[in-house]
């Protein structure tokens, strides 16, 4: 099967909040990039992929990272997001958090974002 993804995916087992909506609940974050997010799907959450949901992920008391993600994927464990508006705050921890946990550089995937931007 051919790889189809252009941005690296890490790794990074930590909590996350989704709104949907008013409605809010708790997750888990099981991967990201720069343009994606897997996250552990919430049995309280019905979503369906081409909806909209705020993402936040708490990485300390002064730093979080908050984007706009469109539901791509949903299956019964897990939730597949493409995001479509981060704040450059967030991305900065964004892709600091990729390069930590990335064994390799990420500049490439940083250019070629900003070309899709």
């Amino acid at each position: 099967m051919e790889e189809r993804r252009h941005f690296t995916r890490v790794q990074f087992m930590g909590p996350a909040l989704l709104w949907q909506g008013d409605r809010r609940c708790a997750t888990k974050v099981l991967d990201l990039s720069l343009h994606g997010i897997l996250l552990a799907r919430p049995e309280a959450l019905t979503v369906s992929p081409g909806e909209t949901l705020t993402v936040h992920i708490p990485l300390g008391e002064q730093a979080n990272i908050e984007m706009r993600a469109e539901v791509m994927r949903v299956n019964p464990l897990s939730l597949g997001l493409v995001w479509h508006n981060i704040e450059v705050e967030s991305l900065i921890h964004l892709r600091r958090l990729i390069e930590l946990h990335s064994p390799t550089s990420i500049d490439k995937e940083l250019e070629e974002l900003w070309q899709e931007i």
